[in-house]
């Protein structure tokens, strides 16, 4: 029989995964990424979340962004938005969100030659499917607007659609793949298909690596605006590790890869990235997160991206 000590470790340690992994009632976060192309993106966001009906989550998700880069004039944008997470039986489940941005800047914009005035409705969501033991289908769709100066000036939106499967192969072996269509309103589309499989190792100290291949072409490289890659092809080795004590749950993630577009050389990219979380008190976490990465699969301004984050988790 367990005693009062061990009783009390073993609820704190599956408060402090709550804390970390899973949804809360109240998060707040403060965060920047800063791309090779000068552009610094910061954001303040608060997601509340309430259970309603049993198993339903309704979230009220506000945010403000400041966007940064020499040459341009400060912008900024103001996000209002709300989501709900809810199962539609036992093997469905559907995650659905939506926003209303507001874009400005303080003069004009060198491309344009006005000033940053857009209102963008943007969406996200994804239906889960288990069809079967060890089997997992996601299905989404989601819109919003590309965070570059040029296509924020130009009101270019991404929509896009996806498919993912997923199967566990056996208790320590998966494998996946993902296809996403994308198109943006300058007539533009680009293509990706991800495969992975991974290996993986339970317990107090989690392990999951693996090798993945990724493929992206845009229908038209390099259009001006945004980072669009020509034929990329990459392969390579992706790695996590995850653990935890009593009040400290820590992940670090890497990849390593060789990248190729059609009409270059080969080389070498990778990334890594780490967060520590601290439950500070019975009912409250502190996580620091940070990473790099260079690689054209990184984001819409530039070949790479530093990001550093905090965040404060609640349970009420």
């Amino acid at each position: 029989m367990l005693g009062p000590e061990a009783t009390a470790r073993d609820a704190g340690d599956v408060l402090l995964v709550a804390l970390d992994e899973y949804t809360t009632p109240l998060s707040l976060m403060f965060g920047s990424t800063w791309d090779s192309d000068e552009l610094r993106i910061t954001r303040v966001a608060a997601v509340g979340t309430l259970t309603i009906a049993g198993n339903h989550l309704l979230q009220v998700m506000p945010s403000r962004i400041w966007y940064r880069q020499p040459g341009q004039p400060d912008a900024d944008g103001l996000r209002l938005g709300a989501g709900l997470v809810t199962g539609l039986g036992p093997r469905w489940a559907l995650h659905a969100y939506g926003w209303l941005d507001r874009f400005a800047s303080d003069g004009a914009l060198p491309a344009t030659g006005a000033p940053l005035d857009w209102d963008q409705a943007g969406g996200d969501a994804w239906l889960t499917w288990l069809p079967a033991p060890r089997w997992r289908l996601d299905v989404g769709a989601g819109s919003q607007a590309v965070e570059t100066y040029l296509a924020l000036g130009e009101h270019l939106e991404r929509r896009q659609a996806s498919l993912s499967l997923e199967h566990r192969l056996s208790r320590r072996w998966s494998a996946g793949v993902v296809g996403i269509a994308g198109e943006y309103t300058d007539g533009n589309r680009s293509d990706r298909l991800t495969a992975r499989a991974a290996w993986r190792h339970d317990g107090r100290v989690f392990v999951q690596a693996g090798p993945v291949v990724n493929l992206l072409d845009f229908s038209v490289p390099y259009p001006g605006g945004y980072w669009a890659p020509d034929d990329m092809r990459s392969a390579g080795l992706e790695a996590m590790v995850r653990s935890r004590g009593r009040t400290v749950a820590w992940r670090l993630s890497g990849t390593l890869a060789r990248e190729k577009e059609a009409s270059s050389r080969a080389i070498t990219v990778g990334g890594i990235s780490g967060r520590v979380g601290w439950r500070f008190a019975p009912d409250w976490l502190l996580g620091l997160e940070a990473g790099h990465a260079a690689s054209s699969l990184n984001n819409a301004g530039g070949y790479r991206r530093t990001s550093a984050s905090v965040d404060i988790r609640a349970f009420f």
